[in-house]
């Protein structure tokens, strides 16, 4: 499919996202053991989702990765932790003979109809006049823009700088996408935000960071903690923990959230006493009800 982006219903700037470099004759081996994805005997170009943890199994940072060739790889991660991100990794790059490098590309979030005319499954990477289409889901993908000129048309509906645009995350929060972002880099285990279920987790290759924990879980244990999806009241906010009554203990946490018909529709990691209805935000007295289990 030779894409464009005028054939898109809606285009949207992304200023929270931002996008790495990798090149070098080491780049997928590196990230074969330093991330939980599978980068051997891909088909390039490829769109690979995945993390990178820490020893101790928590995510540092999520990825969306385009692997142009066996050298050279772009990754979309949260523009809050490229610094720290390419800081960490070039320690371990330094045996490596690959760099990492933070880019000057931009990433434009795309919905509507004409985004995955060929049904290809998510993840698929493709290149088109702007950049490289990284296609999510059959009216949704991003857009990595290393072409500006070529861009037939500003984003519409742009949000400020600081924000995505609310369609853009009402979106993402119905596809339960859970983002990792600075303020919760290393505070969840992959299974906590479902990315063993979306397939950002190979449990058939070899060892990297984290992967002990990670596998362990997975094959001998049961996550205590899944995404759930449900409503809650305007003003929520990323980061509020749930617990289990007005003072009870912690039993979660909300990792997105998106305005919708006068409220918040919010994206949680937590466990099943959600579907009960006796979580509370904050320890508030009023309970989170309607929850439903997010099966990606």
């Amino acid at each position: 499919m030779i894409w464009n982006p005028t054939s898109a219903t809606d285009l949207y700037s992304l200023p929270d996202e931002g996008v790495l470099s990798l090149t070098g004759s080491d780049a997928l081996s590196f990230l074969q053991g330093q991330t939980t994805a599978n980068f051997i005997g891909l088909n390039y170009p490829a769109g690979v989702f995945g993390a990178f943890c820490d020893v101790k199994g928590r995510i540092l940072a999520d990825f969306l990765a385009v692997v142009i060739d066996s050298e050279t790889v772009l990754l979309r991660v949260s523009a809050d932790l490229c610094d720290w991100l390419t800081s960490h990794l070039g320690k371990y790059l330094q045996f490596s003979r690959a760099s990492l490098v933070i880019t000057d590309y931009v990433v434009v979030g795309v919905l509507g109809h004409g985004v995955n005319t060929n049904e290809q499954s998510g993840g698929e990477a493709e290149q088109c006049a702007p950049g490289w289409l990284l296609l999510k889901t059959s009216d949704t993908a991003e857009l990595i823009v290393t072409r500006p000129e070529e861009l037939e048309q500003q984003p519409a509906g742009a949000a400020a700088p600081e924000e995505n645009p609310p369609l853009w995350r009402l979106a993402m929060v119905k596809q339960a996408e859970a983002r990792v972002r600075g303020a919760t880099s290393g505070k969840y285990l992959p299974q906590d935000l479902n990315y063993d279920l979306a397939g950002w987790v190979a449990f058939d290759k070899g060892c990297y960071t984290g992967q002990e924990i990670i596998a362990r879980l997975h094959w001998r244990g049961q996550p205590k903690r899944r995404l759930y999806l449900g409503p809650a009241d305007a003003g929520t906010s990323v980061g509020a923990t749930l617990s289990l009554g007005v003072d009870g203990p912690s039993r979660g946490s909300i990792v997105a959230t998106a305005p919708v018909d006068g409220g918040t529709l919010i994206l949680v990691e937590a466990t099943e006493e959600i579907l009960q209805g006796t979580l509370c935000i904050n320890g508030s007295e009023k309970p989170l009800l309607d929850f439903h289990a997010c099966a990606r």
